[in-house]
């Protein structure tokens, strides 16, 4: 069968070398071009461009050759083209693909299989409406009161979706024979191993909107084959401000930290158990104390939790260290003191954390997990692995540029994790991910699933083996990178892709915990699996000074605007990298650059505000500023960049050394995304209106990304009136919220970052 693709709409006179078609040339003008591609592997690189008056039927067909020496589409060919679309219940110039919906591919499956064959399927049930944002409301309460009130709407969200349709859809998959793999409350669905003959029925239940196969093939790896960790994200300089996770999130409680494992990971290729040394002296509270390790869960697939403790030599103890281990105080007897070098080096960021861990076996084993980690009241939550199918006996790694496994990025899902992500934001809980270690010369994108999704915090990897510091260090070569499609334009037009790449960080490791204590000096592990960590503690320590600090307002320490202020906390794009092969780039520019397909938005290197930073135009050396707003298609909007505490814009001071802006926003569907871009302008003067003039100084003008951030040296801004302009040409739905950070240092050192 022909495939056909879609290809960006452009106008007929950009495609067509004779703009006429016949009519009034002004005509063509307003009409719109649909390229579709057709690859039957006898004839590529064919193409028909149907062109149509906007909105309306199309009007009339033109041929095109694509490739030198081939002749033009057929009558014929034209005519299957409109068959196969109408066969799908697609219109002309419509913005899918001919490929199998995931309730066609499972009946399929079953179809062919024994009738009394057990398939493996996930079943989505009709979804009643539910208010998440309640998880996250619910942190701002003191820690008792907070979890009683989690453990309440987790118990009124199970009642739902048990009315909704999933306790008789379960009592009916027992009556049928099924076997229950498990079933979830975050969204109404569950998974099951349903005989073959029987599946078609399962899909037609009124209760059921779709089913997908469950690939059994789908299996989670560990992403692992330096430097100071606290040294390298600049943690160390904060212990005198006392922040290290101990006081954020809710009220008298800590900031919770959640790590999710494969359930094993490989020494010398045989698969061993991957679990956590919860009593490892890096986890304990004090000497001889408790672990930090509030609970340690096998999510197998289903979560339930275990007292068996790991080694010390496991992949997931080390990923844990780095996003919370510490020895600072005296902890390890054999080193003693309070906040030595020798303990620093043997610390991770988020050194008072609580701390949870989750060991899972596939992709469903990790939304359970996921779930696990909201009931949880988790924070944070990193996973440092990554996924892998098998495709006609030979294993992919499921990442962005192969299509062998993922047809399309857009919409690649199992068993509705991408949807459970984006619940999870809004449950309070911000994902952070390692990119992947599988990036081969020539790839387009190698960012493992779920890494790619908008919603996650995504780390690559730097080789920080010593004597290389971050700053000087080039990319690991093999840790994953590229730009993935992240969705449509409002839902059917122009397809969006982003740099799927947020921050860069140390991808070396040393003096790591070890069944025998700490590595042995010049001893190290490396992979983007140390990165993420690194991101999910320093976002840990973001959460606790913003729940902490005065004149941060209560929202500012949701997940949405966490992400936003990470942006933030990268030094610059490596924008000398114009190959994805290019391991290695330049020192940090600035200005009206895209983020980094290799980099994203830099090397990680953190600040976080004191008392007096948060108001913007105080006497502080530091000025930051959150904002929580909307935009509406067609309307731009604009702010001060720099107001006082009574909201008047004000010159930036002649001692400013840097500025830096981050925008983001997460539309309702993940897929579904408009074109902005954001802006920063001069005026001459500080008015408090809306400036009609001004002088650009610098843009993101990359369109469908749903973040973007500028960064300016301070001789750019210094002593200057600026204003931050958003214009929404496309947004996904009437309006969109939006999340932007500012923050700029004063003063006569120029700060590392």
């Amino acid at each position: 069968m022909s495939v056909f693709r879609r290809v960006t709409p452009v106008s007929m006179c950009a495609l067509i070398a004779a703009c006429g078609n016949g009519d009034d040339p002004e005509s063509d003008v307003a009409m719109q071009a649909q390229r579709i591609v057709i690859d039957d592997g006898e004839r590529p690189g064919r193409a028909v461009i149907i062109s149509q008056e906007e909105g309306g039927e199309p009007v009339g067909v033109e041929m095109e050759v694509v490739d030198e020496g081939t002749a033009p589409i057929s009558d014929e060919e034209y005519a299957a083209w409109e068959e196969l679309q109408a066969a799908q219940g697609l219109e002309p110039g419509d913005d899918s693909d001919a490929q199998p919906s995931d309730t066609e591919l499972a009946l399929k499956i079953a179809a062919e299989s024994a009738p009394d064959e057990l398939i493996p399927i996930y079943i989505a049930l009709v979804e009643p409406t539910f208010d998440f944002e309640r998880f996250a409301e619910a942190k701002a309460l003191p820690e008792d009161q907070a979890d009683a009130a989690r453990r309440t709407l987790v118990a009124e969200r199970q009642r739902q979706v048990a009315d909704a349709g999933q306790s008789l859809v379960l009592e009916r998959l027992g009556q049928l024979g099924a076997t229950i793999d498990t079933h979830f409350w975050l969204t109404n669905s569950l998974a099951a191993h349903v005989p073959a003959k029987l599946v078609a029925t399962v899909a037609s239940w009124s209760e059921v909107t779709s089913i997908q196969y469950l690939d059994p093939s789908i299996q989670t790896i560990s992403d692992s084959t330096g430097e100071n960790i606290r040294d390298e994200t600049f943690v160390g300089n904060l212990l005198d401000d006392g922040f290290d996770g101990d006081g954020g999130g809710r009220l008298g409680g800590k900031v919770r930290v959640g790590v999710i494992e494969a359930q094993n990971y490989n020494v010398a290729g045989v698969p061993t158990a991957n679990r956590v040394r919860y009593n490892h002296n890096v986890f304990l509270d004090a000497a001889g104390g408790s672990s930090r390790f509030t609970a340690v869960y096998d999510c197998l697939p289903n979560c339930a939790g275990t007292a068996v403790n790991g080694t010390g030599d496991e992949h997931g103890t080390r990923v844990a260290w780095v996003a919370g281990g510490s020895i600072i105080g005296g902890i390890d007897p054999g080193l003693p003191g309070a906040n030595t070098s020798a303990q620093q080096q043997r610390s991770g960021i988020a050194t008072a954390s609580q701390l949870y861990y989750y060991r899972v076996s596939g992709s469903l084993g990790y939304t359970n997990a996921l779930q696990q980690a909201i009931n949880d009241g988790v924070d944070i939550v990193n996973a440092s692995l990554g996924f892998t199918a098998d495709v006609g006996g030979v294993t992919h790694d499921i990442e962005c540029g192969d299509a062998t496994v993922v047809a399309n990025p857009i919409t690649y899902d199992q068993n509705g994790l991408n949807a459970k992500i984006t619940l999870a934001m809004s449950s309070g809980t911000l994902l952070t991910h390692s990119a992947g270690n599988s990036h081969n010369a020539g790839d387009s994108c190698s960012i493992k699933w779920p890494a790619w999704r908008p919603e996650v915090l995504t780390a690559a990897g730097a080789s920080t083996l010593r004597p290389a510091t971050l700053d000087s260090a080039c990319m690991l070569p093999y840790s994953s990178r590229g730009r993935s499609l992240i969705g449509t334009e409002n839902g059917a037009g122009t397809a969006w892709w982003h740099d799927s790449v947020v921050l860069t960080a140390g991808g070396v490791i040393e003096r790591y915990p070890t069944s025998a204590g700490y590595a042995a000096t010049g001893t190290s592990v490396e992979g983007t699996s140390y990165a993420a960590p690194q991101l999910a503690g320093s976002a840990a320590l973001l959460l606790d000074q913003f729940s902490t600090v005065a004149g941060m307002p209560s929202w500012a320490t949701t997940p949405r605007h966490i992400f936003t202020n990470m942006l933030l906390m990268g030094d610059g794009w490596w924008s000398s990298w114009t190959n994805l092969d290019d391991d290695c780039g330049l020192e940090p520019t600035v200005g009206s650059e895209e983020a980094s397909p290799s980099s994203g938005f830099g090397k990680l290197k953190m600040h976080y505000p004191s008392s007096g930073d948060p108001t913007m135009g105080s006497s502080s050396s530091w000025k930051w500023k959150v904002w929580d707003s909307s935009v509406t298609q067609g309307t731009d909007k604009w702010w001060p960049a720099n107001p006082n505490s009574g909201g008047t814009n004000v010159a930036f001071p002649a001692n400013v050394t840097q500025f830096k802006w981050a925008f983001t926003y997460f539309p309702t569907n993940m897929n579904d995304y408009g074109s902005m871009g954001v802006e920063l302008y001069e005026t001459p003067t500080c008015t408090t209106a809306n400036p009609t003039t001004g002088t650009l100084l610098a843009y993101d003008w990359s369109g469908g990304t749903s973040r973007a951030r500028l960064q300016l040296f301070g001789s750019d801004v210094a002593g200057k009136c600026l204003w931050l302009v958003i214009r929404p040409y496309q947004t996904p739905g009437a309006s969109v919220a939006v999340q932007m950070a500012t923050y700029y240092h004063s003063g006569t050192a120029t700060p590392n970052h």
